[in-house]
């Protein structure tokens, strides 16, 4: 009788425990990620990259329009950028960056929209349905009417971008596809009196660059950090255009490390840039595969 009283005693103690337990479990987790938000909102820049002095660069490298072969470095460790990936089998990767980022698929237009490249399931060959993705949302803006009637501007992402909330610092990379507006209106020449910054002609790391610069201020009135240096850069004859952006504010410099780390960062990527006309049997090899691509996207259109 005793030992029955004992042993109904132990299941339920281990019934309230199986209860009790993903309970309290949910609590602690709850727990954890209040303190985890509480913790990101009064240390803003707690997740941002940590930025060593010996900073180490991957290369993106593409062949554009079937004319040219593009490169330029990123920082490995920022966020990767918005270029399409061609992922190769597991054994034909020598590390971790091999395949990952430095195989991007070639960029080309088709209607009107510039396309990229991807294979995601094996290399070479793989089926369509993923084999190209568009960059409209980078190269180029159009108009949309939202949700609430307003009618409002999409598009020039960021091809590569990378900010250090904490430091009130950012550099970004952006591919257009003509040139900009607000491009054409301040390489115009500068109205008599005005104060605003126009771009100069600049020569640097073998290319010619349109070059705007300003002087450090506070943050902008929406939280944002202003953009302190633009540098322009056509690819090659294509009517496409590279622009290096730096970002900051004039409370940036306090953090000197960060700052002129980032400096030379950007410095670097200017540098890094590189635009190579393809020699006649690449550029035909790259116009076979590109043909191809395209009567595939005709072939997925006729078939859906």
């Amino acid at each position: 009788m005793q030992f029955n009283i004992i042993k109904n005693v132990y299941y339920i103690i281990v019934i309230a425990i199986s209860f009790f337990l993903p309970a309290c479990s949910n609590a602690i987790q709850q727990i954890v990620e209040k303190n985890r938000e509480e913790y990101l909102l009064h240390n803003p820049g707690a997740l941002d990259p940590k930025i060593g002095s010996d900073v180490r660069y991957v290369t993106h490298t593409f062949k554009f329009l079937e004319k040219h072969k593009v490169s330029h470095d990123w920082p490995i460790g920022m966020d990767a950028c918005g270029y399409s990936i061609i992922e190769i089998p597991e054994s034909q990767q020598d590390g971790y960056w091999y395949g990952s980022y430095r195989r991007l698929g070639d960029i080309f237009e088709y209607k009107g929209s510039t396309l990229q490249e991807v294979r995601v399931n094996g290399y070479p060959e793989r089926s369509y349905d993923a084999s190209f993705m568009s960059l409209d949302n980078y190269v180029k803006t159009w108009k949309k009417v939202d949700e609430l009637g307003v009618e409002r501007t999409y598009g020039y992402d960021p091809i590569c971008e990378q900010a250090l909330v904490g430091a009130s610092l950012s550099i970004s990379v952006y591919l257009y596809s003509g040139k900009p507006k607000w491009l054409e209106k301040y390489t115009a020449r500068r109205p008599a009196g005005s104060k605003e910054k126009y771009f100069f002609k600049k020569k640097f790391a073998g290319r010619d660059w349109l070059v705007r610069k300003k002087k450090l201020k506070k943050k902008l009135s929406n939280g944002g950090v202003p953009a302190v240096e633009q540098w322009f850069t056509p690819v090659a004859d294509t009517g496409y255009y590279y622009s290096f952006e730096f970002f900051s504010d004039a409370d940036s410099p306090t953090d000197v490390h960060t700052y002129e780390v980032m400096r030379k960062v950007f410095r670097h990527l200017l540098e890094s840039l590189k635009i190579e006309r393809l020699n006649k049997k690449e550029a035909m090899q790259v116009q076979v595969k590109v043909k191809k691509l395209i009567q595939n996207i005709e072939k997925y259109a006729i078939g859906k």
